[in-house]
């Protein structure tokens, strides 16, 4: 009863019969309804409710069990029923209330459902017998046979089947002794049919089946196993080994499925309960009848999310009615069904989610509450015993099962699973088949270690951890698993590897010297009795010096390991090594670790440490092997493990915890690992520390994962889809073209992550919480390989501290001493912790982390504590030279002193000299200035003038140039053939000779004398001769050009002006009648005319202008030589000035220098005078400051030790320990 619902309900239980609801609706029932209330107990109820409800109190036995076998007569198949209802109901009235009454006083149930759920699984059992016989026989003259025999094996079975091994053996003699009339007071009843089956006498009745053929008889499952032959998988550990059991259990199994009849196994962790329903399920369903699936409940595990769950493996067969394909039955193993926390009521709301199923075969929709009818499902559950995390079921919920218990493996079966393992393994790894002694030996031995330390070895509240079981005799056997031909010399390699492998499964999690002894007996016993070897012999190459027999302290030199095999690429070599050859392998995985990360290792490798690293190896090597080391903080667990990965080649991941840590990136980085593992197939190194459990259910998740090889439920659907497609070749063997069922796809990527993913966990055994952890988390003990990290040794202390202290400051006598009085401060605080614990209880923990902090104040304060007391000494020293300098300098500053005085004077008198100099040189310059002045003044007025002149014969000149340009461009016109056509003419036109006649007298060539026509006897001046030779010259027009047009003389000119100018054909139209040369030829004529016009004018002016810039340049010539003078008496007077300036400056600088030496005589007078006395007090505190500062290495080291040791002690204790280590230091 819900204590909150049913308060809710008291309106409806009063008078009124009234709901009230939330939303103030009133809800009135009416008077002919009303409620009734079936409850298994009222522990939750109120007074208030119990007093508004009328009370019947039902006992179990009021209405007994008889009326369920009456109501199975009723309706059982008449194929055995028909004649026999006497001897059904008889023989239950025989046999029930013995048995039942004997199991409840004399037998222990790991899980009890109560009398009727017993009853009940007999009725199944005999039920399901019964029905097969019937149909493997079509005669029925053997019913009564087969109904002895059925109550006969369902007997065992049913009322007995969740019984302990221990009470299964008592029940099966008390159960016999009533078939076989020995027990009076239970003798067969008269009306009963005589019996005729046969007693098995081979084994128990749970070894033993019985066939149902003709008559029948009796099976002992022992003969049936050797017809079943090993199945080949990759991994051995994956092996499944038929024994008694799984044959028993597996036909249980089978024989309820096929009858859909709902089934709980319950037993102990790693006697294969999983393993069992999961491999029958996969392996031995056809799937075209079954639609298996797998489901595991967690602590956090809810009501919806089991619904979703399981509605998620059904198919929607209609509206609100779901199931698995049609014609199949889904069958879905829940696994630690008792996992899920208990509410504040006591209910366990998944499991309440599951019995509505089984009450009522239907649930609610968890979006509109519609009726959801599930068809066709058969759930399969298994679960551990209560404890720790597993809860208590309760009867209401287990009554809906048939329960059957799976014990601790027989020593039979154990030795058949475990020699045939070993056997296999070894074969695979190259051993012939004459190793079978050998591997019975070793299982022999390592089943006697187990059992004596099962017997001798209890868990305590102090040794909790002593808790062992059949995966720990596995792990030994894996161990050995890892050998190889090459590495096993001959049979005492097998004798030390045995005594290795105990050593790190049981050996290494003890924590007392008193189990350590006792478990080197039973390694010596175990050698002795099983391998008949003697065990000094055997491992007389681990003598330690000045031992003459092995004791226990040699075995820590014993070592196997895969480290030296660094070469290989799949499996290496599991091999004995020396701890030199660890230390050599480790260094170099260490220096080449350090250099490719950026976080590097500073780890000291002593001995201790190889000795773990190489068991951390050892666990890293097995496939799936994972490690719970246990230390105090310091002692070097996370970075010995990241050392051992990288010996491995594995890669290490560790959650990165932040403030905004949660359950979605823990889960994030959970499917990261489990993907990385199982989907890649990369080994893995989980590394996952104490100070990293922000939630509980963090270790939750990882105990599942521990167990099962992975986290229930983790992957939605989308990404289950994603890991089946990134390993369904994988699983498929690499044939693309097998048919694999996606439960089986899965199951491989989960059995991949186990095999690939190494947890280590790092936890502190102080405080209880530890012990808590391991209560409620049991796969941290089941699961894992303990290796407990003790104290560190002496030798440890001193390697340690040797590193750490390499780089201090102190001379090398120190520095030894130093070592050794670290190491006496530890080993005389843990005394001085035994000690406090035994006079006051309190417990204190001297850790190797308080020794790391030792040495870490030490390093830090001699280096500062050092500079602190030698630069106090260096200002003492300092005074003292600056004192004894001062008193020296008085003397020398005094002699500078009237050293100077005379220097002084001469500098005064030199100064004024130079004045007087510079100061007539200054006049004479000034005067000589004034005169330059004014020749400059008159310099330019001339220059003005000039100027004046030139641009106005610029400005003529540029009137003048068109018409030189008109000249230059007439002659453009010419051409050489036009040229060529005038001199070839030989009776040329008159304005033709015209023409040449005025261009030869341009350029001043003479007329010829020749007679003239019209005058016979006369002659003439005529120009066409001269012109024709003219023409004829090929640089004509080269000439032209450079006609002198600027000095054209004036004869010639007023020859043109007079005699062509005023022709009247003189015309560039006219002429251009005649030849276009001579049009070319008469314009560059007039243009030039034009132009001597304009440079007549010009000429005087240029002239005029050409004197003036003459007189100027004398004018400025002059000037530029007083402009000289003037320069040369500045640079005179600038020179005397610098020597003037250079004088004063000597003057300035002597003067200082007096003034300066003066002070600095008056200041060192009053400090001697002031500080004489303290000289002699500097010399002596510097002194003691020396002393100081010998004395650091001791002061630092015990101030150290009080910060490192002493602040949980009281003072009493805190000065004994002061006292002892200032003897030391002194």
């Amino acid at each position: 009863v819900d204590a909150v619902w049913i308060e809710n309900m008291n309106t409806v239980l009063d008078d009124n019969k009234k709901l009230c609801l939330n939303s103030g609706e009133v809800i009135a029932m009416t008077n002919s309804m009303s409620m009734i209330f079936e409850v298994m107990d009222l522990t939750q109820a109120s007074p208030a409710t119990v007093s508004r409800c009328g009370m019947i109190y039902m006992e179990s036995n009021t209405l007994g069990w008889m009326p369920l076998v009456e109501s199975w007569v009723e309706t059982a198949p008449d194929d055995y029923k028909y004649g026999q209802e006497h001897n059904l109901i008889g023989m239950f009235n025989w046999l029930g209330p013995p048995c039942l009454n004997f199991i409840r006083k004399q037998c222990s149930q790991l899980s009890n459902a109560g009398i009727s759920n017993q009853v009940r699984s007999m009725i199944n059992l005999i039920d399901m017998l019964l029905r097969d016989a019937c149909a493997q026989n079509s005669d029925r003259k053997n019913v009564l046979i087969w109904i002895q025999a059925a109550f006969l094996f369902a007997g065992a079975w049913g009322f007995g089947g969740a019984l302990d091994s221990n009470s299964r053996e008592i029940f099966d003699e008390f159960y016999k002794n009533i078939w076989k009339g020995k027990n009076p007071e239970h003798l067969m009843p008269e009306d009963l049919d005589p019996l005729e089956v046969l007693i098995p006498t081979g084994g128990l009745i749970h070894d033993n089946y019985y066939v149902f053929k003709g008559k029948g008889s009796w099976k002992y499952w022992p003969e049936l196993l050797r017809d079943f032959k090993i199945e080949e998988t990759t991994n051995v550990q994956h092996t499944l080994i038929h024994t008694v059991d799984t044959a028993k259990y597996f036909h249980i199994l089978e024989m309820h499925i096929r009858y859909k009849i709902p089934l709980l196994l319950v037993g102990p962790t790693g006697t294969g309960k999983t393993f069992y329903i999961q491999k029958l399920l996969m392996n031995n369903l056809s799937f075209d009848e079954y639609s298996p699936a797998f489901i595991a409940f967690t602590t956090s595990t809810t009501a919806n999310l089991t619904q979703e769950l399981i509605i998620s493996k059904l198919q929607k067969r209609g509206k609100g009615v779901y199931g698995p394909a049609e014609g199949k039955i889904s069958v879905i193993f829940v696994d630690d069904v008792n996992m899920p926390a208990k509410e504040v009521y006591g209910a366990q709301p998944p499991l309440e989610l599951l019995r509505q199923f089984f009450d009522h075969r239907h649930w609610y929709d968890l979006k509109d509450t519609s009726k959801i009818k599930i068809e066709d499902l058969l759930l399969l559950v298994a679960m551990a015993p209560p404890g720790g995390s597993r809860q208590d079921v309760y009867a209401r919920f287990l009554r809906h099962f048939s329960i059957y218990s799976i014990n601790t493996f027989s020593e039979e079966s154990m030795g058949k699973i475990f020699t045939t393992l070993l056997f296999v393994g070894l074969k695979r790894n190259g051993f012939p088949s004459d190793i079978m002694p050998v591997v019975v030996n070793v299982v022999s031995a390592t089943m006697f270690i187990y059992h004596s330390a099962m017997e001798y070895l209890k868990p305590t509240p102090a040794k909790s951890h002593y808790n062992f079981n059949m995966r720990d005799l596995s792990r030994v056997i894996n161990g050995h698993l890892l050998l190889k031909k090459e590495s096993a010399e001959s049979k005492k390699t097998f004798v030390k590897l045995w005594v290795h492998e105990v050593m790190r499964v049981f050996y290494d999690r003890l924590i007392e010297n008193a189990d350590r002894e006792w478990l080197f007996l039973q390694l010596k016993n175990g050698v002795k009795d099983h391998f008949k070897e003697n065990f000094d012999l055997c491992l007389d190459s681990l003598l330690i010096e000045g031992h003459k027999s092995v004791k226990e302290e040699d075995l820590s030199q014993l070592m196997f390991s895969t480290a030296l095999d660094v070469d290989a690429e799949d499996e290496r070599k599991y091999e004995e090594l020396t701890i030199e050859d660890l230390l050599k392998a480790s260094l170099l995985v260490l220096d080449d670790y350090n250099a490719s990360h950026k976080t590097k290792l500073n780890i000291v490798l002593f001995r201790y440490a190889l000795e773990h690293l190489s068991r951390i190896v050892r666990v890293l090597s097995i496939p799936g092997g994972c490690a719970l080391l246990v230390g105090v903080g310091g002692s070097g667990r996370q970075s010995l493990t990241r050392v051992a990965a990288a010996i491995c080649n594995y890669s290490v991941f560790q959650p990165e915890i932040t403030k905004n840590y949660g359950l979605n990136e823990w889960r994030e980085d959970l499917k990261q690992v489990m993907k990385e593992a199982g989907g890649r197939n990369k080994p893995t190194v989980f590394l996952f520390t104490e100070g990293q459990i922000k939630e509980e259910y963090f270790l939750q998740d990882i105990d599942c994962m521990l167990n099962s090889g992975e986290v229930p439920n983790i992957f939605p659907i989308e990404e289950v889809q994603e890991i089946l497609e990134m390993v369904r070749l994988a699983a498929q063997g690499g044939n693309r073209y097998l048919d694999i069922n996606p439960l089986a796809v899965y199951s491989f990527f989960v059995n991949r992550s186990k095999q690939n993913l190494h947890i280590m966990l790092c936890f502190s055994p102080i405080g209880s919480s530890f012990r808590t952890r391991l209560r409620l988390y049991p796969s941290l003990i089941n699961c894992c390989t303990i290796d407990w990290f003790e104290a560190w040794p002496e030798e440890a202390l001193e390697k340690v501290a040797l590193r750490y202290l390499t780089d201090v400051n102190v001379p090398e006598e120190v520095k030894d001493a130093t070592v050794n009085a670290c190491k006496y401060f530890h080993v005389s605080a843990r005394k001085v912790s035994e000690d406090f614990y035994n006079t006051t209880g309190r417990k204190t923990y001297i850790t190797s982390a308080s020794y790391l902090n030792l040495i870490r104040l030490y390093t830090d304060l001699i280096t500062l504590k050092q500079k602190e007391v030698m630069t106090a000494k260096l200002r003492y020293v300092k005074g003292v030279d600056q004192l004894v300098y001062a008193a020296a300098q008085v003397s020398v500053m005094q002699t500078e002193l009237e050293a100077l005085q005379p220097q002084l004077k001469i500098a005064a008198n030199e100064t004024f000299k130079m004045m007087n100099i510079i100061e007539e040189d200054t006049k004479k310059v000034e005067a000589t200035k004034s005169l330059v002045l004014e020749d400059e003044k008159v310099a330019k007025v001339q220059a003005e003038a000039a100027t004046l002149l030139k641009i106005e014969c610029e400005e003529d000149l540029r009137v003048a140039e068109p018409a030189l340009d008109e000249a230059l461009k007439a002659l453009d016109t010419l051409k050489p053939a036009d040229i060529t056509l005038v001199k070839s003419m030989k009776n040329p036109p008159s304005a033709l000779k015209l023409v040449m006649a005025a261009v030869c007298v341009m350029m001043d060539i003479k007329a010829d004398r020749i007679p003239d026509p019209k005058k016979p006897g006369h002659k003439m001046m005529d120009f066409w001769g001269p012109s024709k030779k003219l023409l004829g010259d090929i640089k004509l027009i080269d000439k032209l050009k450079d006609y002198d047009k600027d000095n054209i003389p004036i004869p010639i000119m007023n020859t043109i002006r007079s005699q062509y100018m005023q022709h009247p054909d003189f015309n560039p139209n006219i002429v251009a009648k005649a030849s276009s040369a001579a049009k070319g030829l008469c314009k560059w004529i007039l243009a030039l005319e034009k132009y001597d016009i304009i440079v007549k004018i010009v000429a005087p002016k240029k002239e005029k202008l050409k004197h003036a810039e003459q007189e100027y340049e004398e004018m400025m010539s002059v000037l530029e030589g007083k402009l000289n003078q003037v320069r040369d008496l500045e640079k005179k007077l600038a020179d005397l000035n610098k020597i003037l300036a250079a004088t004063e400056e000597k003057k300035k600088n002597l003067e200082h220098e007096v003034e300066l030496c003066s002070s600095k005589l008056i200041q060192a007078e009053k400090l001697i005078g002031g500080l004489g006395g303290e000289k002699s007090r500097w010399m002596q505190a510097a002194d003691l400051l020396q002393n100081s500062y010998n004395s650091l290495a001791g002061d630092v080291l015990i101030s150290s030790g009080i910060i490192a040791y002493l602040s949980p002690f009281t003072s009493a204790s805190r000065l004994e320990l002061i006292e002892n280590w200032k003897q030391l230091c002194h």
